[in-house]
């Protein structure tokens, strides 16, 4: 009956050295053999199957930028065999793209690529973590610009984002005006208005794929000067009912001296007894003596021209003192003597 104790207790101790090998556990193990009132102890050293490849999983990976990648390393012995229970260490090659937990969990930092690297016991297996940022939404920074001169130039901005609403700050725009004869743009987002008109507006759109935006470009010209022509006028006679007298023209000129074309502009007379303007420019002459005619732009600045009326006098009438005190002079030699031009006066309303 001992004796079969004894090779009872020594199967389990057999048994038990068996499994703490197929545990893989590195240190040393001590048997004790004990036989009736006798016993025996033996220490040996259990070694590890060595590590002989390392598989990751998955074996590349493409994520958008904020979202994260899990990664699992899986150990092998030299027969293909998996290995379970060793210690993984994780590490990424570039650590501006991405950083990785002692648990295989990639988080992305900003687009690029990295390597993911899982070491076992010395060995390591890598794999290619690819980080994007796919436009998602693009939106300019301002939704109205005006131009108040011929030739101005304005910047927009277009703002890409991603599908976490991260900035893509290389994203390539493309850049359009619906009508390129009000406001041309390039492909900096530079918009430069080229309309001669007084007002006007066109659409520039800032667009990437699918995906744009767009803005109200408005020409809205503001004259900051005028110029009446011409300078003076002389009128010899009065003007007959139905009849015009004479033409005076304006040209309203923007901050950067170009012609407007379009915009209202009033004419008036400071000397309504001498002569009359209409809304034309047109001048009637009623009386003789000398009238200042003003053009007007509709923001305010203006000109001034004069205007003399030197009609002879009807038969019976005696002519100016001017006239019957100078020996040997005429009527013309009178008109002759009036100033034949003026000085020019401009001024803003809000000056």
């Amino acid at each position: 009956m001992d004796k079969q104790r004894h090779i009872d207790r020594r199967r389990g101790l057999h048994g038990h050295f068996h499994r703490e090998r197929h545990r893989r556990r590195t240190g040393t193990v001590t048997i004790t053999a004990t036989s009736s009132n006798k016993s025996g102890t033996n220490s040996t050293t259990v070694v590890p199957v060595p590590v002989r490849f390392v598989t990751l999983a998955p074996d590349s990976a493409r994520v958008q930028l904020g979202d994260s990648q899990q990664y699992t390393a899986t150990p092998f012995d030299s027969a293909g065999n998996p290995l379970a229970g060793r210690v993984v260490s994780w590490s990424v090659t570039s650590a501006s793209v991405a950083a990785i937990s002692t648990t295989g969990l990639a988080t992305t930092l900003a687009r690029g690529f990295t390597q993911v690297i899982a070491t076992v016991e010395g060995v390591a297996d890598t794999t290619w973590l690819i980080v994007e940022q796919t436009p998602s939404r693009i939106e300019l920074a301002e939704h109205s610009i005006i131009f108040d001169a011929l030739g101005e130039t304005k910047q927009l901005v277009a703002n890409v984002y991603d599908s976490h609403n991260n900035l893509i700050t290389d994203a390539v725009v493309n850049w359009s005006s619906s009508d390129a004869a009000i406001a041309t743009v390039n492909a900096a987002g530079v918009v430069t208005a080229v309309t001669h008109a007084q007002s006007a507006w066109t659409f520039v759109s800032a667009s990437i794929g699918a995906l744009a935006d767009t803005a109200t470009a408005t020409v809205y010209r503001w004259p900051t000067s005028v110029i009446a022509s011409p300078d003076s006028m002389v009128l010899t006679e009065i003007t007959p009912p139905g009849a015009v007298g004479g033409q005076f023209t304006a040209v309203m000129l923007d901050r950067n001296g170009f012609p407007i074309e379009g915009g209202w502009l009033l004419w008036e007379s400071l000397d309504t007894s001498i002569a009359q303007v209409n809304v034309n420019g047109e001048v009637l002459a009623l009386a003789n003596g000398q009238a200042r005619i003003v053009a007007i732009s509709f923001s305010g600045v203006t000109d001034t021209v004069l205007v003399t009326v030197a009609a002879p006098p009807e038969e019976g009438f005696d002519a100016p003192r001017l006239v019957s005190e100078a020996s040997g002079a005429s009527w013309d030699s009178f008109v002759a003597r009036l100033p034949e031009r003026r000085v020019r006066l401009a001024r803003r309303l809000d000056a």
